[in-house]
């Protein structure tokens, strides 16, 4: 029986305390607003939107998005 993993699925709170914590442990200055700041820019909306936001699910290509940004930091 082939099992296949479960995709795992982030809220847009998840995805910014998880990107804090990796660029405040990679030595990167003002992590939570470098976090946010890229998150903004892949959901194509305000710093402030996201906020709102907290528990809203991005969809697949956000997430890829703002992963391939992330690398780049």
């Amino acid at each position: 029986m082939d099992v296949k993993p479960q995709a795992v699925t982030w809220t847009i709170g998840e995805l910014l305390q998880w990107t804090t914590t990796f660029f405040t442990r990679s030595g990167i200055d003002e992590a939570r607003l470098s976090a946010e700041l890229l998150l903004a820019h892949a959901l194509d909306c305000s710093r402030m939107t996201l906020y709102t936001r907290f528990e809203q699910t991005p969809s697949p290509d956000q997430v890829a998005a703002f992963r391939e940004m992330v690398k780049k930091r």
